[in-house]
């Protein structure tokens, strides 16, 4: 079997940085969507409980 030349052993390096890239992006990608989801969710539930809250007499309507 013969050895790997540099040129060789910097393409498997050059390719798994480019797949870093990648997997961190998708990562950032799920990570952001996930959030966004979760603080829509956060602003409904508060609006829904202030106009509960107003309908009782309580706080002012949102």
């Amino acid at each position: 079997m013969e050895k790997g030349t540099p040129e060789s052993s910097e393409a498997p390096a050059c390719v798994w940085r480019e797949v870093e890239t990648y997997a961190r992006r998708k990562v950032q990608d799920f990570v952001h969507a996930v959030l966004e989801e979760e603080v829509t969710e956060m602003r409904t539930r508060v609006k829904s409980q202030g106009r509960a809250a107003h309908r009782a007499g309580g706080l002012p309507a949102v």
